[in-house]
This record gives C-alpha cells, sequence and structure tokens, in this order.
C-alpha cells in the first residue's frame, strides 16, 4: 500500500449556473493543475450540485481541497470521505467530468444515492461506486 496515496470526496453547491464555456475553462485549468500535482479524480455536475473525487499525494489533495473551499464559484464545500487508499480509482483522468441527468446512464439507485449524499446522508460509501462505474464506462475518454 503506497502509505501517502489519499483521497477526499466532497460536495458542493453552484454560486451561479455555470455555461458550458465556464466550465471547460474550469476543467482546463484544473486538469492542468492536477497534472503537475499528481492528483486525479472525477468531478459530477448534478442540477446545482457537485460531488468531486480527489485522489494523490495526501498534501497535495489537501491542498487543492482547500483552494477548492476558497472558489466563489461554489458555496457550502463539505467532505463527505477522506482517507488513505491503496490505489486510485481514476488514475486515468487529472479530472473526469461529467453532467449528470436522466439521460445518462447512471441508473435511477445511483441517481437516489447522489440526492441522498447531497442531502446529507454520509452513512456509507455508494458515492465511490457510482463513480467508479461511471469511470469503468468511459476509460478511454481522455480526461
Amino acid at each position: 500500500m503506497n502509505q501517502n496515496l489519499y483521497f477526499l470526496v466532497y460536495v458542493s453547491y453552484s454560486a451561479r449556473e455555470l455555461n458550458d464555456a465556464a466550465m471547460e475553462q474550469l476543467l482546463h485549468v484544473a486538469r492542468h493543475y492536477n497534472k503537475s500535482n499528481d492528483i486525479s479524480g472525477l468531478l459530477l455536475h448534478y442540477n446545482d450540485r457537485f460531488i468531486q473525487v480527489l485522489e494523490g499525494p495526501k498534501e497535495s489533495v489537501q491542498k487543492l481541497y482547500a483552494k477548492i473551499q476558497k472558489d466563489k464559484r461554489h458555496h457550502s464545500p463539505t467532505v463527505v470521505f477522506e482517507g488513505p487508499i491503496q490505489s486510485r480509482i481514476f488514475k486515468n483522468w487529472s479530472m473526469g467530468y461529467e453532467k449528470v441527468n436522466e439521460k445518462n446512464d447512471l441508473i435511477s439507485e445511483d441517481i437516489t444515492l447522489l440526492q441522498q449524499l447531497f442531502d446529507g446522508d454520509h452513512s456509507s460509501h455508494p458515492i465511490v461506486r457510482i463513480m467508479s462505474r461511471f469511470y469503468e464506462k468511459n476509460i478511454n475518454i481522455d480526461g
């Protein structure tokens, strides 16, 4: 096990609507930063909410999350899960992204789990399963 490999999952709410161009710019900057700091992960955008998994060296992940907490494009960031991990789930993505809606491949159970997570039900780790399933279906997409 890599003693320094760490993950953090947080949820937050969009401060304002982000159009496609603004989201692309955010992703471009995030991917460059993440590649430079050995961070991988996935960002899901669901209605006016975000959920993000970050993974990498503990210090890098915590430093990035400190920056994220100050970002004015969203509010109320809340850590859902964090801790050491043995290996990365999203190792090929500096920052995968998906705007979640009814047309995605997520099943209704996954949407329900996302909603429970946003509503404060942090009793288990279902989001990792959801995001892992998304990653497995989309592994060949550059992120």
